[in-house]
C-alpha cells in the first residue's frame, strides 16, 4: 500500500505561492518549514554507540496537521464524550453570493437574520 503524502510534501510540489497574501503565505511557509533544517534542531549522540539522531524543531503554527496533531485529536475525544445517544444530523443553510459584499460591512445583522430565518425554517418541519 502507498505511504500517503503529507500536506508538506503537497506544498513542497505544488505550491505557487505567487498568488498569496501575506498571512496565507506565511502558514505555508510554516508548514513547509516544519520539522526541517530550515527551523533548526537537536542534534542527539548516544554516549555508548555513538549514533546521531537530527531532532528538528517544529513550526507551532496553528494549521500545522504535525504540530498540531495532539490537540485536535484530545478535541475531538472532548466533543465525542458530551454527545448523546441520538441520531445528529448536519445540516447546511447557505446564503445566495449575491449577498457576501453585505456580509462583509454588516456581519452580526447579517448572521442574526441568517439565524432567525433558519430557526424558523427547523420549527416549521418540527411542528409538521
Amino acid at each position: 500500500m502507498p505511504e500517503r503524502a503529507t500536506i508538506q510534501e503537497i506544498l513542497n510540489r505544488f505550491l505557487v505561492a505567487d498568488g498569496l497574501d501575506y498571512r496565507r503565505r506565511k502558514v505555508c511557509g510554516n508548514l513547509q518549514a516544519c520539522r526541517t533544517e530550515r527551523l533548526g534542531g537537536l542534534q542527539l549522540r548516544c554516549d555508548q554507540c555513538d549514533t546521531e539522531q537530527h531532532w528538528y524543531h517544529s513550526c507551532r503554527d496553528r494549521h500545522c496537521p504535525q504540530c498540531q496533531n495532539r490537540a485536535t485529536q484530545a478535541w475531538c475525544e472532548r466533543q465525542h464524550r458530551q454527545m448523546l445517544p441520538v441520531t445528529y444530523y448536519h445540516l447546511v443553510f447557505t446564503l445566495p453570493h449575491e449577498l457576501n459584499v453585505w456580509v462583509q460591512l454588516h456581519p452580526r445583522e447579517i448572521h442574526r437574520l441568517l439565524f432567525q430565518s433558519v430557526w424558523s425554517t427547523l420549527k416549521a418541519f418540527g411542528q409538521d
